[in-house]
């Protein structure tokens, strides 16, 4: 009986001792990430995109939204766990924009300074006013699953007049700064997408 217990915990991944930080599943729209022991549950308007669009978002390639959510990920390794994309109908110069979601761990191993989610947020913060990016007031602390987290928000405009706000909301667990990043076309729908956050579970 002892050995058949062994067998089934070694088996279970969410029961195992996780090893990579993008040890996950994604399953009825909730992700859950095994290494950091969480559950994200997302509606299904969000839709999961591919890595190879992650991949886009850390080159800049997001249109519309400065120079993209990845410019503040620029740690010696990064994990891009989990993003989102939603179309919202009636905004921007097409009349339609994209609001994002991206689930971030960077590794801090090179960065001994950080030991909360502010000094998180202040250090990505510094990096994106190089990239034109304005900050919106201080870091806020706000609590997610009995955990703080650190939110800072920010502004940008493109070449074409588009304005874009960003929302860095970020803890640290396990060596690692973990959060979101969040695009949006508007502040009102930014708050709202910061309020659903709360779905964010540790377990």
């Amino acid at each position: 009986m002892l050995i058949l217990l062994v067998l089934v915990l070694v088996s279970r991944p969410s029961l195992a001792q996780s090893r990579s930080p993008d040890d996950s599943s994604t399953q009825d729209n909730v992700y859950t990430n095994f290494f950091f022991q969480f559950r994200y549950p997302f509606t299904a308007s969000w839709v999961p995109q591919p890595s190879s669009v992650a991949e886009e978002l850390q080159q800049g390639g997001e249109q519309g939204a400065g120079t993209g959510a990845s410019s503040a990920t620029d740690h010696e390794k990064s994990y891009y766990l989990l993003t989102l994309f939603r179309t919202i109908p009636g905004q921007g110069p097409s009349g339609r924009a994209r609001a994002v979601i991206a689930l971030v761990a960077n590794d801090n191993s090179t960065h001994p300074e950080i030991i909360s989610g502010k000094e998180a947020v202040l250090l990505l913060a510094q990096k994106m006013k190089t990239r034109r990016y304005t900050l919106l007031g201080e870091p806020k602390e706000i609590k997610i699953s009995g955990q703080s987290f650190f939110r800072q928000d920010m502004r940008t405009t493109n070449s074409a007049g588009v304005t874009t706000y960003q929302s860095m909301v970020f803890t640290t667990v396990k060596g690692y700064s973990l959060g979101f990043l969040l695009l949006s076309p508007t502040r009102s729908l930014l708050d709202g997408m910061v309020a659903g956050l709360n779905q964010f579970k540790f377990y």
